[in-house]
């Protein structure tokens, strides 16, 4: 049975209670996450989530290590297992495009049967070589493309394919953090 108080699997008494909350204290929508990440061996890295500062989740801990395994493909420094974290930006940037576009659908009401997210970035690896300082390290281009399928017509999927661009990750690959990154 369908939960008619869900739509693309967002509770929207939730997401209108958060939406009320920020709308009547915009302060509300301030979050401050963390993560500690720790080198254990070759390439596996242990890491805990912490979210702190926010008005809709308690303090929180992850109650347990997540371990990634970042080891290299053969052709690029390793034995080609798991996931880069190069690649898992884009990856993680289709997850935070997919998640937008649903919440932002729910919001209005339009249910979805499809988001595709197609993502391709442009790295040149003499940045992160050091082999030539006028490159950056990162990628130099990201193309995305969206597949929305749905209860929705064209003016909504062009409003929705806008309103991808509130993504997070995307607005911090597109627009960077400025000086505001120290390590």
């Amino acid at each position: 049975m369908i939960d008619p108080s869900l739509i693309n699997s967002i509770d929207l008494s939730e997401i209108s209670r958060i939406i009320e909350t920020i709308t009547e204290n915009p302060k509300a929508a301030q979050l401050r996450l963390g993560i500690k990440s720790q080198w254990r061996n070759s390439g596996h890295h242990a890491y805990i989530c912490k979210i702190y500062q926010s008005s809709f989740y308690e303090d929180f801990e992850m109650a347990k290590l997540l371990y990634v395994n970042t080891r290299r493909p053969n052709m690029k420094l390793g034995r080609n297992e798991w996931s880069r974290p190069v690649k898992s930006v884009l990856e993680n940037m289709a997850i935070s495009i997919t998640t937008t576009l649903l919440i932002h659908a729910a919001s209005r009401g339009i249910s979805l049967t499809k988001v595709g997210v197609i993502i391709e970035g442009e790295l040149d690896m003499r940045g992160f070589l050091g082999l030539d300082d006028s490159i950056r390290s990162g990628y130099q281009d990201i193309a995305v493309q969206l597949e929305i399928d749905g209860a929705l017509n064209q003016a909504q999927a062009k409003e929705l394919k806008y309103l991808a661009r509130k993504s997070p990750l995307f607005d911090m690959l597109k627009y960077g953090l400025g000086n505001r990154i120290r390590i």
